[in-house]
């Protein structure tokens, strides 16, 4: 499986930033587990070398820009753009992740996409051609990602109110923060308040010079910043600071080391965050982890991130309030236990290895719904369908499998199949042994593993279906596809329905030998009314109708279904359609004919809302389906058939291979309640139902998540 990074982003510029330091913890937990080998990393030409510095393992690397002339930010960041387009109609990945929304998830791929947005503030406070820019990116990653991770709960509903259209996967996983062991020597002899973080207008720093200017003659700490000296610094911050006459009490410091870093915060008095926007906020954590008095104020995502545990002031740009609270935490010094502790809850809970059991401990689940096979029904079987070619109208309804997969680290595979009665447990290993308990589990699990070439999982499943196993409904085959989709959910594996479908189609056919077609994995996954053709080379392909609501609505106004009460095995039946077509039974053959073309005359019946014409093509159809095979009726659907017939119902047919499970009639609605009536007095049950639009899909829960 190759995993793509998309790093090229970082440059000389912003190597150090927090954007940045969250794509360097992804890695430090990617080399702690040793997982480097499915990883790729896209990495800027001007600063790879610097990257694989600090992560020397045998990590797989792609570089882009790697032209000296090309220094100019504005040239650079066209001609990466190019590149990295270049690498996705070039290259194929599994699964493309990129820790920050540039240039990465710009283009379409087929590849799975996992963006992280830390925030919206460009949204909030660009102006103009920036603001365009700004949102034409945004947008264009909510559009291109399956998946989107942001860094805190404000960050989420940030997103969720810029973007309450997007239906893909949005988490908060929270961050981590490197807590480097050691630091350097003290570097500033003199006592000092500091600041860490990027020099612009955003993060406020006029505030904070303005309120130690307005203190300077009543403490003797200098200030410190640590930034980038940009256009900003020398147009809007210097001039302060020469008109407030503290040039020699400010000291800048650029680029330093993550211990010199360490050091500045460790021998600071002070540290102050006066920041306006903040998706997470990495240096007032990273100052009280190293056991520094820590002031931010409460924007945005602040006081979240940093659990209340520091000292805030309420109004940002208020300098008088911000120097009130530098003097009060001065004066009145808090207690190095006091500072330990809260150092020890950061650490407890922003380490790499606390934030990734985090997201190994997410619970994944899944469902799948169950169909109702309208017409066609048994010319998607081999060899019929390979021979003439099949062709099926079925619709979903709001019956579901379900699925549900924890992740756990205790070696062992816990199967809790309540649709298969199993409750068993094995030692991890990469493949299972298929000894009739659990099977659909077991295969898709075994083919998973080989397929994508990983290591045994630890990990609890539970199952569970809506309907009995032999209903008539595509149980079994919906199953396999939901657990599947779990899979696919749980491991970012990129596929789509078609790829779902015929998977789950050669797992229970070929690796786990069970007789059927293959409408009921293409049902599963797509879901809604599909007029399915099946052509030779197990070639299928599924047409979505667009059905009216009206017609819909009659539908299920016309519609009874009933549980004959007894399940019953397809495979014998299935044996001997295939037998017969094998053979060349023209009786059987010829049946199976009409069979096929009713799906077509159904189609026609549907898109019309011809209900009489629906109606004649559901008793045709039975009656044809019944010379297929021995045992597909009996006399328990007959007395089922009598019952309704005399109750009002105009036609029916059992759904499925037949033999048992769930008889579909037709029926006037205004008899609907005499014919329902009729049938609750046999020995099965009515069930109420609902077409369904949606097919399977998979969904994770974490612990952060909050609603």
């Amino acid at each position: 499986m190759n995993i793509l990074i998309g790093l090229s982003w970082i440059r000389k510029g912003n190597l150090y930033t927090g954007i940045a330091k969250y794509a360097y913890r992804f890695l430090e937990y990617i080399v702690k587990h040793h997982l480097e080998k499915h990883f790729i990393l896209l990495l800027n030409g001007g600063v790879a070398e610097n990257v694989k510095e600090m992560f020397p393992q045998e990590f797989r690397h792609i570089i882009v820009c790697n032209k000296k002339l090309l220094n100019i930010p504005k040239f650079q960041s066209l001609y990466i753009a190019r590149e990295v387009k270049n690498v996705f109609e070039t290259q194929k990945f599994d699964l493309i992740f990129c820790p920050h929304g540039d240039y990465v998830n710009r283009w379409q791929s087929k590849s799975k996409k996992i963006t992280t947005i830390h925030d919206l503030q460009m949204q909030l406070d660009g102006r103009g051609l920036r603001l365009m820019i700004m949102k034409k990116r945004d947008d264009m990653l909510m559009k291109y990602s399956e998946s989107i991770v942001t860094i805190s709960n404000f960050s989420k509903e940030q997103i969720r109110m810029f973007y309450p259209w997007y239906t893909g996967e949005l988490v908060s996983l929270g961050n981590s923060i490197s807590f480097v062991d050691g630091y350097s020597p003290r570097l500033i002899e003199d006592d000092y308040i500091l600041y860490v973080g990027r020099i612009c207008k955003m993060k406020n720093i006029v505030t904070l010079i303005k309120a130690y200017a307005s203190i300077k003659g009543s403490v003797k700490q200098k200030l410190v910043i640590v930034g980038t000296k940009n256009t900003y610094w020398e147009k809007e911050i210097l001039p302060i600071i020469i008109s407030e006459q503290i040039q020699e009490r400010i000291i800048l410091y650029q680029g330093i080391t993550e211990k010199d870093l360490n050091s500045l915060y460790k021998f600071a008095s002070l540290f102050v965050f006066p920041s306006l926007r903040e998706g997470f906020g990495f240096p007032p954590l990273e100052a009280a982890a190293m056991g520094c008095p820590v002031i931010c104020s409460t924007s945005d995502s602040l006081q979240e991130v940093t659990m209340g545990l520091l000292y805030y002031y309420e109004h940002p740009m208020n300098d008088k309030e911000l120097a009130e609270k530098m003097m009060e935490v001065l004066d009145k010094y808090p207690d190095r236990t006091h500072l330990e502790k809260i150092a020890e809850n950061y650490k407890a809970v922003y380490s790499v290895d606390v934030v990734g059991k985090r997201i190994k401990e997410m619970i994944v689940r899944s469902k799948a719904p169950l169909r109702l096979g309208l017409a066609g029904g048994g010319s998607d079987v081999s060899p019929y369908s390979n021979i003439y070619g099949g062709l099926i109208l079925n619709a979903t309804i709001n019956l579901y499998a379900y699925c549900t997969i924890e992740e756990t680290d205790n070696g062992q595979i816990v199967i809790d199949a309540f649709d298969s009665h199993c409750h068993k447990s094995y030692s991890s290993a990469k493949l299972l042994m298929i000894d009739g308990d659990a099977s659909l589990i077991k295969g898709v699990y075994n083919r998973i593993i080989h397929d994508y070439d990983l290591e045994a999982k630890s990990f609890k499943i539970t199952t569970y279906n809506d309907a009995p196993a032999g209903s008539g409904l595509g149980t079994s085959s919906t199953m396999v596809v939901c657990i599947l989709k779990a899979f696919i959910e749980w491991l970012s594996l990129p596929l789509g329905d078609y790829e779902t479908s015929r998977l789950a189609y050669e797992i229970e056919r070929k690796d786990l030998g069970l007789s059927g077609g293959k409408q009921d994995q293409y049902a599963a996954a797509f879901g809604g009314f599909n007029y399915m053709e099946f052509l030779p080379n197990d070639i299928v392909i599924v047409n979505p109708l667009k059905m009216k609501r009206w017609i819909v609505d009659e539908l299920e106004a016309s519609m009874v279904l009933y549980f004959t009460g007894a399940s019953r095995s397809s495979a014998a039946i299935i044996d001997e359609q295939k037998k017969n077509t094998s053979s060349g039974n023209q009786t059987a053959i010829e049946a199976m004919h009409r069979i096929k073309q009713s799906a077509v005359d159904m189609k026609l019946a549907l898109l019309k809302g011809d209900m009489a014409e629906f109606a004649h093509i559901i008793g045709q159809a039975w009656e044809d389906k019944k010379k297929m095979a021995n045992g597909i009726t009996n006399p328990t659907i007959q007395k089922a058939f009598d019952v309704a017939f005399a109750a009002g119902a105009k036609a029916g047919k059992v759904s499925g291979a037949g033999g048992g499970g769930f008889i579909m009639f037709v029926v006037e609605p205004v008899r609907k309640c005499e014919v329902v009536e009729s049938l609750q007095k046999l020995d099965g049950f009515v069930m109420p139902f609902q077409f369904s639009d949606g097919g399977a899909h998979g969904w994770k829960i974490y612990s952060t998540d909050k609603v």
